[in-house]
């Protein structure tokens, strides 16, 4: 996930914290590259708008699943897409409603992206993904409505074994290329003592 957001400058809350900064010091105050934020996280996108009433409904029941991962240092994030209609809409929705998650920016191509990438047609809408950008499941939402913070353990849990089998295709791949030199080696010493 890093890699896909990874030129993206995601908000935090604390961008809104300095008004009276003027706009040209304040663009990057309180961002945070998606590289440095997503880092080996589960990262849930979500996608809402503030005149949505199902994405008003939902907000609170993420906003505990993630306040209380947070405090327990799980390695999850939630990046909010806006899908509202100008930016000072966004903006009063994530300063206002939204968790203490991050937001990419108004207006940032990658949103278009996002959108096309994942199908996302209807909104609300929470995709989790794996660190290296793979879905988990599309369907974040309904985990989290249905079993709320339990839905964490079999998100970290896909992200623990796709892990896991990249490790073990990585050490597959080691041993093979030791197998392999050592061959060439042997080749090499009979080809020399002929």
């Amino acid at each position: 996930m890093a890699e896909l957001l990874k030129e993206s400058r995601l908000l935090t809350k604390d961008h809104f914290t300095t008004l009276y900064m003027p706009e040209a010091e304040r663009e990057n105050y309180g961002t945070k590259t998606g590289e440095d934020a997503l880092q080996d996280k589960v990262v849930g996108l979500f996608f809402s708008a503030s005149w949505c009433p199902p994405c008003q409904h939902f907000v609170p029941a993420l906003r505990d699943v993630y306040d209380e991962l947070v405090q327990r240092e799980e390695p999850f994030e939630v990046v909010f897409v806006s899908m509202d209609k100008s930016k000072e809409e966004m903006l009063d929705y994530y300063r206002e409603k939204q968790g203490k998650w991050l937001a990419l920016k108004y207006g940032d191509p990658m949103k278009e992206s996002l959108v096309e990438k994942f199908h996302v047609s209807v909104i609300p809408k929470l995709i989790v993904l794996r660190p290296d950008g793979e879905v988990i499941t599309t369907k974040g939402r309904k985990d989290v409505q249905d079993k709320g913070l339990i839905s964490f353990r079999a998100w970290h849990s896909a992200m623990l074994a796709a892990a896991k089998k990249a490790d073990q295709q990585n050490q597959q791949q080691q041993q093979q290329l030791q197998e392999q030199m050592e061959a060439e080696e042997r080749s090499a010493a009979e080809a020399s003592s002929s």
